[in-house]
């Protein structure tokens, strides 16, 4: 991936210094998870931690995949939500509006920058939102495990119902990425339903339930 386009000059560094404080938003925005010490994780500490996820991979993994740009998209994967804010995916009911506004502010992002570099931004997210190609599709499904993870270092009584019958197979689609995501998927779902069994949930019921969604 070569670095994004166009000429720096004074004018440039303004635009970006503007950006970067919009940017600064995704430490103040809330997720639904917890940390294991209480506190709601920002969206900004999640992505630090899905890029993370990447570097630590990338040497188990045998896919031939543009690194550099998988990582540059996971930096910047929820940046419409320093303008949007963050929407649980087990919101439904949001979700489909949730698309249309985040487009919105990935436009608006686009236009506070220098123009060329804009247009890369934009684009980027965009290959993420599509989930076509190769390093997409990675980067999605660490996203998913990384919020897996953050739950299973949660109290319990953070988790709702849905997170729950969720364990049961709700993250089987990100295991066709990679062996090595296939691997950590296996040991974080493990992990999760040690945890269910632990607290005393009924594993039986919830995988039951599962299977009916």
């Amino acid at each position: 991936m070569r670095n994004p386009p166009g000429q720096w000059n004074k004018r440039s560094a303004k635009q970006l210094l503007a950006f970067l404080h919009l940017a600064e938003n995704l430490k103040n925005e809330f997720r639904h998870s917890r940390t294991s010490r209480g506190r709601r994780e920002s969206v900004a500490e999640h992505v630090w931690r899905t890029a993370l996820m990447a570097i630590l991979l990338k040497p188990a993994s045998a896919r031939r995949l543009n690194w550099e740009r998988l990582l540059a998209m996971i930096i910047i994967h929820d940046l419409a939500e320093a303008r949007t804010g963050d929407v649980p995916i087990f919101d439904a009911v949001l979700r489909g509006d949730k698309k249309a506004s985040e487009k919105k502010a990935m436009r608006e992002f686009q236009r506070m920058l220098p123009r060329k570099t804009g247009q890369w931004l934009y684009d980027l997210w965009n290959e993420y939102e599509s989930q076509k190609t190769p390093e997409a599709k990675f980067a999605n499904a660490l996203d998913k495990l990384e919020a897996q993870i953050q739950h299973n270092e949660a109290d319990l009584r953070s988790w709702i119902e849905w997170e729950k019958v969720r364990i049961f197979g709700g993250l089987d689609a990100v295991a066709s990425t990679d062996k090595t995501v296939r691997d950590l998927k296996d040991a974080i779902v493990s992990e999760a339903i040690q945890k269910l069994r632990q607290a005393g949930e009924d594993i039986g019921r919830l995988r039951k339930k599962a299977r009916h969604h």
